[in-house]
């Protein structure tokens, strides 16, 4: 029987195969995890319900490294809390624009600072969490499941990185042992 043997890829670099996707993932699900945190933070801390008119839709642009320019649209909430009037910048944008000047919508106001809003109609904050999140946790599911199959396989392999094709020289059967 003859045998070949390929030892011809580097080992680090099969491991930063499934490191920097892990990373990757379990960065996003932290931020996903942190965006619905927040907005659940807020929502408790806000306990005052006034109506607010959204009064005009702030343009934000950003242009990314290819040149390409995002624009979104960020709704500013005129609203009045304690006799005193209040216009607030929300800090998520949307294209197309959640709202329209002249919309009006329920406002909750934190009473300790009264420019900190929570607007149950904006769905941004919610949207982008769930989407983070669940990117995330799907990439974690999957980064850890290549990790466990390549330590299985090292583990079947003797704790060796490389693995041997054998093959009978007569009728060419062949296996892989990894």
């Amino acid at each position: 029987m003859r045998y070949r043997t390929y030892n011809n890829y580097n080992p680090k670099l099969t491991k930063l195969f499934y490191i920097i996707p892990l990373i990757v993932s379990i960065v996003f699900f932290i931020v996903g995890i942190a965006t619905l945190y927040n907005r659940a933070v807020l929502e408790k801390r806000c306990t005052d319900m006034v109506r607010g008119e959204i009064v005009r839709n702030e343009v934000r642009s950003s242009t990314d490294s290819d040149g390409h320019t995002s624009t979104g649209y960020a709704p500013v909430y005129a609203y009045t809390y304690n006799g005193r009037a209040y216009e607030v910048v929300s800090s998520t944008s949307s294209n197309p624009p959640a709202f329209q000047p002249g919309d009006t919508t329920e406002i909750w106001v934190d009473h300790d600072e009264p420019t900190k809003i929570f607007v149950p109609e904006d769905n941004t904050s919610k949207v982008l969490g769930i989407v983070f999140t669940a990117v995330g946790g799907f990439l974690l599911a999957v980064s850890l499941t290549v990790m466990v199959m390549l330590a299985l396989r090292k583990r079947q392999n003797g704790g060796s990185d490389t693995y041997d094709m054998r093959y009978n020289g007569d009728d060419m059967n062949s296996y892989y042992r990894y």
